[in-house]
């Protein structure tokens, strides 16, 4: 994998890894890094691992290495949704890359450092995602699903007066359209 990944290759991995918490209003919290499985069809597709790579991290599952893979995989994308929900909810403004361990600026831009020390050592190139969607086009399109029920999802706006308030328009949009008609049938 290249340890100089482009800002624009690699911003949607930021979204995709902290959506891997699935609440979506249900009574069941799944979290895609507990299996390793899941967070190799997640990642792997992202980050453009070969089928031989995947194939050896799915072979050594259950061995230490790949359980602290996926530690300190669900250790950054903690760290990840605190900077950025600190963005979002307290509307503190980003700092640079003074905010994320991980990243310094070079003569090539903005470089994972130390580079990473095992091909799926995700943190770097969380935080390298993180840094893109914070620092480009992207930032005023980030939101967070307005779910009443804790969907909890990021998302990029894509709509053009950037009025979009859910993730899904047929899951968290539709269930709030229900609520409404509901709440205004009962009261008439």
């Amino acid at each position: 994998m290249s340890q100089h990944l482009e800002l624009t290759e690699v911003s949607p991995l930021c979204l995709t890894v902290l959506n891997s918490e699935v609440w979506r209003g249900t009574a069941r919290h799944i979290d895609r890094l507990e299996q390793p499985e899941q967070w190799l069809a997640l990642v792997g597709d992202w980050l453009g691992w070969p089928d031989d790579v995947r194939a050896s991290l799915w072979a050594s599952r259950h061995s230490e290495a790949a359980q602290q893979a996926l530690a300190a995989a669900r250790q950054a994308r903690a760290g990840v949704r605190a900077v950025l929900e600190s963005v979002l909810d307290e509307g503190r403004p980003w700092h640079g890359p003074a905010t994320f361990p991980t990243l310094v600026w070079t003569a090539q831009g903005l470089q994972a450092a130390p580079p990473p020390s095992d091909w799926f050592d995700l943190g770097p190139y969380l935080w390298l995602s993180l840094a893109g969607l914070l620092s480009g086009e992207h930032a005023k399109r980030l939101k967070r699903c307005a779910d009443q029920r804790g969907c909890g999802w990021y998302f990029l706006d894509h709509s053009r007066n950037l009025s979009r308030q859910y993730c899904s328009s047929a899951a968290c949009a539709n269930y709030a359209r229900q609520q409404r008609f509901r709440q205004k049938k009962e009261a008439t």
